[in-house]
């Protein structure tokens, strides 16, 4: 038996407007610190003679490390560490080329006011 259409109206209406007030609950919600994230950067290029490399990205006063990451110039080297530091203000990098070769570790870091 078909549905009269006054029913079919008022329940899609119902329907929008209960997933209306969840999406706007969900934003409400929302960390205010990560709409507005400060990135910051840092390089380091390896000159020893084993070609190592350590990078941090350091985060401004007042703003904690929410992730990060690292780019190689070069495919050689092996990236060993790549988390954030351990005082929670960067995000720190160490790679090897085991070779004599110089290349550059960029380390980057995304920040959030605290």
């Amino acid at each position: 038996m078909p549905v009269p259409r006054t029913i079919r109206r008022t329940s899609i209406t119902v329907a929008t407007a209960l997933a209306g007030g969840v999406l706007a609950a969900g934003t409400a919600n929302a960390d205010p610190s990560l709409s507005n994230p400060l990135n910051r950067s840092a390089s380091a290029t390896a000159t020893s003679s084993d070609g190592a490399a350590h990078a941090v990205a350091r985060c401004p006063s007042g703003y904690h490390v929410s992730s990060g990451g690292y780019a190689v110039s070069s495919y050689g080297p092996a990236v060993y560490t790549n988390r954030p530091a351990d005082d929670g203000a960067g995000w720190e990098v160490y790679a090897s080329g085991h070779t004599e070769k110089p290349f550059q570790l960029k380390a980057y870091a995304r920040c959030t006011l605290v």
